[in-house]
């Protein structure tokens, strides 16, 4: 054991002589014989602690500090690197100072700490970047300038074919790319033909020409596993390029793009080829936040404002997309919400927004309307969304409270020779045809899911229209008192909603309370009448609720529960909460915001159930209708209201907390 300490001893003293020391325990500071410092702590700890010199020799010095396995620190002041430097993988490259700040009269090298930049362009090859890393590198803490104005043909950062890598908290300026991250299968010297698992996060991009992040491929390569955010912020990249964007990926899968922010240029987010996308809690100011082709998506808590610096649109729909978008809020200033070019909604589309704006450029919404739906609130102009696709009507209320029904056409049969239809499954007018026909069978373009309810009438004094019996879900058959030759039958058909609701709108019935009481005709309902129902909480420090008696919904495991709130004392947050029967095996919940009816989070999340879609609407006078699409996996549910404050549905209550409760229901499917 002395040998060992005598051997320490010597290597202390003789690594004493070569470096001068000042300071007293940890705060030690280390100096080396070139007379550049660092403190005892960073040596002791491995950091390879390197400096610079402003010159071309900047370059070989990280070079060589890289040939190492140590991470390196780049301390501060300005490193001159004028080619590209290749970094081997498993490396950590951290500036030692504080993240520096751009500056609020735009970027400024004086604010900075760490900087990397070249004076004269240097000699990089199109394409090449500062600094090049593989698989498990991380880069932090350092300011990477490209020069205002010179068009550059090189990037701030590559990552190409390279997987795992971290990226954060760099200051990123003026080149062509910020970060590359394309990925090419015949990239020399890589073995690897995909970019996956990146974390790129915490970054400023100011002022790249072309993109600030580009996730691309070819020759067999893909970008895939990737986070994006939080806290990245772009800032006039592809400032007067149309074709450029903050963000772009192309045949990627399974990338998050998470809590950014993005700020005066033309487009935030352009995604092609590209599937189990997710977009949410992202921020658009005076931009373009989304332009999707071929693209299957979900895009939920995003803000946009869609104005100057050529914004004309929030969401952009270029092709056969599939998505899932609630609980975004768009603000557009004269600005459509969303655009269609020649795009097509697929059949698992929803939008639940509360505001609703649509231009379809090719006077075509092409959603899938039997799955599909747009979900607007009173007083949105949807446009005219008119579907060739499927052919389900849809209806959209327009300014002046006019309402329209947008469909393919229905057949119209045994109604004389030569009859005809125009109109939809919704509403229309039948021509007879000639021979005095006594009655005509309506034929719908696509069947409803439950039987509609319709209305026919003629314009004849002398013949009189009605059922003959009672619609089926695929057609309707209008009898006639007399022979009408080439008169008019106007009709009108619409599917009712089937209250799956065991107790009825006012909740009076068919409910059992735990650890809370349930008081019928307590308040003002939604209509203005007085059914509506209390539920406040007892003592208990538990989870307060009603649960239906009975089970309902439909035979696929995907319904849809909705019900209306308004606050009471307390400040309390409805929670929807459905669960199989067999008790707990597969449940979900949805917090909702009493406050404005957003969606919170989930809760009592077992087995494989899963959340489709949320949505809200205020329907006036504090009352909110919620709902949330769910998939148990399991037939059918039970469903159950519960109550929480905030996030917590599991809490202690003081027996007068209380909230109002009116219609709620589940049905089959994907509506409300």
């Amino acid at each position: 054991m002395k040998r060992y300490l005598l051997s320490a001893f010597l290597l202390f003293c003789v690594l004493s002589s070569a470096y001068a020391q000042t300071g007293v325990g940890s705060g030690i500071t280390v100096t080396s014989p070139q007379g550049n410092s660092h403190t005892l702590s960073q040596w002791m700890a491995g950091w390879n602690v390197i400096y610079p010199t402003n010159t071309s020799a900047d370059v070989t010095t990280i070079n060589n500090a890289l040939v190492g396995r140590q991470p390196v620190k780049m301390a501060a002041g300005t490193w001159q690197v004028c080619s590209q430097i290749n970094v081997p993988p498993f490396r950590i490259i951290e500036g030692t100072s504080n993240i520096s700040n751009p500056g609020s009269n735009g970027p400024q090298q004086s604010n900075g700490q760490v900087i990397v930049q070249c004076p004269n362009n240097g000699s990089f090859s199109a394409g090449q970047a500062f600094f090049a890393l593989q698989d498990s590198d991380v880069i932090r803490g350092l300011d990477i300038w490209c020069n205002f104005g010179s068009s550059p043909t090189f990037n701030n950062i590559n990552a190409l074919n390279a997987t795992s890598v971290e990226i954060d908290h760099n200051n990123l300026f003026w080149c062509k790319y910020g970060v590359d991250r394309f990925s090419n299968g015949s990239i020399a010297g890589h073995t690897a033909v995909f970019s996956q698992l990146a974390h790129i996060h915490d970054n400023l991009f100011y002022g790249q020409t072309d993109r600030g992040i580009r996730g691309d491929f070819s020759n067999g390569g893909f970008v895939s596993d990737e986070v994006y955010g939080p806290h990245n912020d772009f800032v006039v990249v592809a400032n007067g390029n149309s074709a450029g964007s903050a963000i772009y990926l192309n045949g990627a899968a399974s990338v998050q793009i998470v809590g950014d922010r993005f700020e005066d240029a033309p487009w935030g987010i352009v995604i092609e080829n590209s599937g189990e996308i997710t977009i949410t809690g992202n921020m658009c100011d005076q931009i373009g936040c989304l332009k999707l082709n071929n693209v299957s998506a979900s895009i939920v808590g995003n803000t946009g404002h869609a104005v100057n610096f050529g914004g004309t649109t929030d969401v952009a729909f270029l092709g056969s997309d599939n998505v899932q978008m609630s609980g975004n809020t768009w603000g557009v200033d004269g600005a459509p919400f969303y655009t269609c070019t020649s795009c097509s909604l697929g059949a698992s589309s929803t939008i639940n927004e509360r505001n609703v704006a649509i231009t379809d450029t090719t006077n075509l919404f092409a959603d899938a309307f039997t799955q599909s739906v747009v979900q607007p609130h009173m007083g949105s102009n949807l446009g005219d969304i008119a579907n060739t696709v499927s052919g389900v009507s849809a209806l959209s209320q327009y300014p002046g409270s006019h309402v329209s029904s947008r469909g393919f056409t229905p057949s119209v049969s045994s109604c004389g020779s030569s009859p005809s239809v125009a109109g939809d499954d919704t509403a229309g007018i039948i021509t007879t045809g000639t021979g005095a026909p006594t009655a005509c069978t309506l034929t719908f373009a696509v069947a409803y899911t439950y039987a509609p309810v319709c209305t026919p009438n003629t314009s004849s004094t002398s013949s009189n229209a009605s059922m003959a019996s009672a619609p089926s879900t695929t057609a309707v058959t209008i009898n006639l008192s007399s022979g009408l030759t080439s008169g008019k039958i106007y009709y009108y058909c619409i599917e009712p909603s089937p209250n799956l609701d065991p107790a009825g709108a006012g909740l009076a019935s068919g409910w059992s309370t735990t650890n809370a009481t349930l008081t019928a005709a307590a308040g003002t309902d939604p209509l203005g009448g007085g059914t509506a129902a209390k539920l406040t909480v007892d003592g208990n420090n538990n989870r307060h609720r009603i649960t239906a008696t009975a089970a309902a919904g439909g035979s696929t495991g995907v319904n849809t529960m909705s019900g209306y709130f308004h606050a009471g004392t307390g400040s309390l947050n409805p929670v929807l909460v459905a669960y199989d029967p067999g008790f707990f095996t597969s449940t979900i919940g949805a917090i909702f915001s009493i406050t404005d009816g957003s969606f919170v989070g989930l809760t009592q999340h077992t087995g494989s159930a899963t959340i489709i879609s949320t949505g809200s609407q205020s329907v006036g006078n504090g009352w909110w209708r919620v709902w949330a699409t769910f998939n148990l996996g399991l037939v059918p549910a039970f469903p159950e209201v519960q109550v929480a404050q905030g996030f917590n549905n599991f809490f202690t209550g003081n027996g007068t907390d209380n909230l109002l409760v009116w219609g709620v229901a589940i049905r089959p499917g994907t509506l409300p």
